[in-house]
């Protein structure tokens, strides 16, 4: 009656063998989770050295240039890793709410760096360039977490 069912052949899906393919399934979302992961600590680490770095370059086009790559780099790779085809629930409950929140704290790091903090304020220059860092390692000690 059933056209879609398998042939004699073949042996019926046990409930063990169902159970070890959503295991491997579940795993395998897991390990591919773990880039973007390694990513956000990259993220985390290359723009505070940025930020805190960044008064350091001469101005001109190399200021600019060092300070919108390290920004299009890290977008890039978040929303690459927000499209990819298996990912945990994690990951994708993680992903946009810390590209958001990175995007938004170094757009204010480089704001008070630029209008708020006076020239050579070294305190008020760490403490923004380590901001953007935090929403990077939080999202990528929960995915490794897990």
């Amino acid at each position: 009656m059933n056209e879609s069912r398998t042939s004699g052949d073949e042996s019926p899906l046990t409930p063990s063998a169902a159970l070890g393919n959503a295991t491997e399934v579940d795993a395998k979302a897991r390990r591919v989770a773990r880039w973007p992961a390694w990513v956000w600590l990259a993220m985390a680490v290359t723009m505070a050295v940025h930020l805190i770095g960044s008064p350091l370059v001469p101005d001109g086009w190399p200021s600019v240039v060092v300070g919108l790559l390290p920004l299009v780099f890290a977008v890039s790779g978040i929303i690459y890793s927000a499209r990819q085809q298996v990912t945990s629930k994690l990951l994708s409950r993680l992903v946009w709410p810390v590209t958001g929140a990175f995007v938004v704290l170094v757009f204010a790091a480089v704001l008070l760096q630029n209008f708020v903090f006076p020239e050579g304020a070294v305190p008020g220059i760490v403490l923004s360039g380590l901001l953007p860092a935090i929403p990077c390692v939080y999202g990528a000690w929960r995915v490794l977490a897990e």
